[in-house]
């Protein structure tokens, strides 16, 4: 239960065409979402999926990487789309 989040800092960044570039939490506000997850069952729901779309895309990447060709953002779609 709870996040597995390793991110530190504070504030966000976002490139002129509107894309996440880096995202930097506080302490508080790692310890506020901890504590969300503990106590709101849709938050750990949430985190939980979370989780497994991080480990599906995660794991996605290390298969491309060791084959001859590069991979693709359409890679990982496909990967969310084939498991969500």
């Amino acid at each position: 239960m709870g996040n597995h989040l390793g991110i530190s800092g504070s504030g966000s960044s976002v490139s002129p065409r509107g894309q996440l570039s880096s995202i930097q939490l506080s302490s508080d506000d790692l310890l506020a979402y901890q504590d969300a997850c503990q106590n709101d069952q849709d938050v750990r729901k949430f985190d939980a999926e979370l989780q497994i779309r991080t480990t599906r895309a995660i794991s996605a990447l290390v298969a491309e990487v060791h084959k001859p060709h590069s991979f693709s953002l359409d890679l990982l779609k496909r990967s969310n789309r084939q498991h969500g």
